[in-house]
């Protein structure tokens, strides 16, 4: 045994006694248990599914249902021009007037002519009544020559011709005075006093004010929305024409009547026709209600005639857009929803959740499926928030 072993033991010896005697005078302290993590408190709400129709906007540019190039019928030279752009007519108010003395003195002719023809009548007849009486009595058979019946009929022919020319000649001076088809406001105007026309030449373009038109584009969910996923109406349905007048809106009823059976090439819209009577409210003398002018750009509100069984939360509940985070035994479950629309702050759910379950309302950082909460229940919505398409004054 070397002397470095010698020393080392007995020091060995001398700290193991001292730590001995340490831990017996200092016992050791059993550790604490480990506190259970408290569960997570959220709020959650409970779901009502129910029937909803939806209300849906698009935008249009008014316009006349019936619109017309007014055209001379017969040529001749403007006398009268009088009708300007943006002037409202009467139906079968005159708009215009042709150069008539040539057809006033051809007219005149005409009836000379037919009373000319009537004498000759006059004559032919007497002449044959009097063949008549002369070859009554003879036995021999006589010829249609003989009894004038030729010339007789050749003087009612010329008479019918007289009475033919005549009529078109009245027919052709009624003509020369242009007429209003319809009532309606001239939108443009083609010809002036002075100028001269040639039959068919336009004078002016007539727009109808009985009933005005919007072309608007629907979107295949627009229509969806409508109840008519196919585009094809089979009924017309109640419209909102919003249009604004010094910063205010204003509305007018109308109606959509169809839409068009195709979709627009370049865009992929289908394009439903609305129609609007008395968009100018000419009919009537009532000052509280606004009229729209052709070429204004007016909104459309449409509420759809089908009621979808939706569930209404609000949109900001929504992760990622598509998923909410269902309650269930006070465990979370991540659910995947369809929603089919969003409006406002809300979003319509048709698929993915049921009537009565809960979902939190509270928002999470990182929610967990499977993790335990502690719930405290309220009220989803603060009001009932329906969409309606005839919302603020109706005219």
């Amino acid at each position: 045994m070397t002397f470095k072993q010698k020393v080392a033991i007995p020091l060995l010896t001398v700290t193991a006694l001292t730590l001995s005697w340490y831990i017996m005078q200092h016992p050791s302290v059993p550790a604490a248990p480990v506190a259970a993590r408290p569960a997570v408190h959220i709020q959650i709400s409970q779901v009502k599914t129910s029937p909803q129709r939806f209300t849906i906007r698009s935008q249009g540019i008014l316009e006349a249902k019936v619109s017309a190039q007014i055209a001379a019928e017969v040529a001749g030279k403007l006398v009268r021009a009088d009708v300007q752009v943006g002037q409202f007519v009467q139906q079968h108010q005159v708009i215009a007037q042709l150069d008539i003395e040539q057809t006033q003195a051809r007219l005149a002719l005409a009836a000379a002519e037919i009373a000319a023809a009537e004498a000759e009548l006059s004559e032919s007849q007497a002449q044959a009544e009097v063949a008549r009486h002369q070859l009554a009595g003879l036995q021999l058979k006589t010829s249609a020559l003989a009894l004038k019946q030729p010339q007789l009929k050749k003087a009612q022919a010329s008479l019918a011709a007289a009475q033919a020319q005549y009529n078109f000649l009245k027919t052709q001076l009624n003509k020369a005075e242009i007429r209003a088809p319809f009532a309606g406001l001239v939108t443009a105007k083609h010809a002036e006093t002075g100028d001269y026309v040639q039959t068919g030449d336009a004078f002016i373009t007539l727009a109808a004010t009985d009933t005005a038109r919007i072309r608007v584009p629907l979107t295949p969910h627009q229509l969806t929305l409508l109840g008519q996923p196919d585009g094809l109406l089979t009924q017309a349905i109640p419209v909102q024409v919003i249009s604004e007048q010094a910063g205010q809106p204003f509305y007018r009823p109308a109606r959509l009547v169809r839409t068009e059976a195709a979709v627009a090439s370049n865009e992929q819209l289908h394009y439903g026709v609305i129609e609007l009577p008395d968009p100018y409210f000419l009919r009537k003398n009532d000052n509280a209600v606004n009229s729209i002018v052709f070429g204004s750009f007016v909104e459309i509100s449409v509420e759809g005639q089908h009621a979808f069984a939706v569930t209404a939360v609000p949109d900001k509940l929504l992760l990622n857009g598509k998923q909410l985070i269902v309650v269930k035994d006070s465990r979370l479950e991540i659910r995947d929803v369809d929603v089919m629309h969003r409006s406002g702050e809300l979003a319509y759910i048709r698929h993915g959740i049921n009537d009565g379950e809960w979902i939190a309302t509270t928002p999470l950082a990182n929610p967990i499926p499977g993790m335990q909460v502690a719930t405290e229940a309220t009220p989803l919505l603060a009001e009932p928030n329906r969409q309606t398409a005839f919302a603020g004054a109706v005219q």
